[in-house]
């Protein structure tokens, strides 16, 4: 039978031949449709339990790295207004790293996640250095405190993403097995009991009138 089974035949039933052979193969065929129906079902149901339980946490990302974002834009326009590009770089070009990222992947339903942990490094005091002030060191604290929600954001919209394209692709899966396979599969193996019961009827007269 083998490739017969996947290939459609003219309104709801498979291309197939009505033999008894072929009609205990689509049975076990439909039951293992039936499990994997039941299986993808399952994991949609997680996925989508999942993508809710994760909205609330992206929104509450969103909100707050764009509220950070924004102050500390605000800050860096305020200390820009009193301070040169060349002085700023002077000030900031010697600086250690201020953030540290690391993102750590969790399979969920076999779907990558991403949990973004976000370290910040204390920010020394340098008032007073190269011409430095107190609101410059309050622009670069804002704008590592910016990056780093940003950071976790990412991985928020990046795990939501996963797990959105996971479970339409397995609704999709579902769909196909419930609305069309199985009830081809259905049809198919009435359309052959029928055929098998039929011929069985005949034979049964044809033998009658032999006697």
């Amino acid at each position: 039978m083998g490739g017969a089974i996947g290939r459609r035949a003219m309104g709801d039933r498979l291309r197939v031949p009505a033999t008894r052979s072929v009609l205990l193969r689509l049975r076990k065929h439909r039951r293992t449709l039936v499990g994997a129906a039941d299986l993808l079902e399952r994991k949609r149901r997680l996925l989508a339990r999942q993508s809710l339980e994760l909205l609330p946490q992206w929104q509450r990302e969103h909100h707050e790295a764009f509220a950070s974002l924004t102050a500390a834009y605000a800050s860096f326009g305020r200390t820009r207004m009193r301070s040169t590009t060349d002085e700023l770089r002077q000030i900031v070009g010697g600086m250690s790293p201020m953030l540290s990222v690391r993102v750590d992947r969790r399979p969920v339903a076999g779907v990558t996640t991403y949990d973004v942990v976000v370290e910040s490094v204390p920010l020394r005091p340098r008032f007073g250095l190269l011409g430095s002030t107190a609101e410059l060191d309050q622009t670069i604290v804002s704008l590592r405190d910016a990056a780093g929600s940003l950071a976790r954001l990412a991985g928020a919209e990046e795990t939501l993403r996963s797990l959105t394209r996971a479970l339409e692709k397995t609704s999709r899966q579902v769909r196909i097995l419930r609305d069309h396979l199985i009830p081809a599969h259905d049809a198919t193996i009435r359309q052959i009991e029928d055929s098998l019961d039929e011929q069985e009827r005949s034979y049964l007269f044809q033998l009658k009138r032999i006697r």
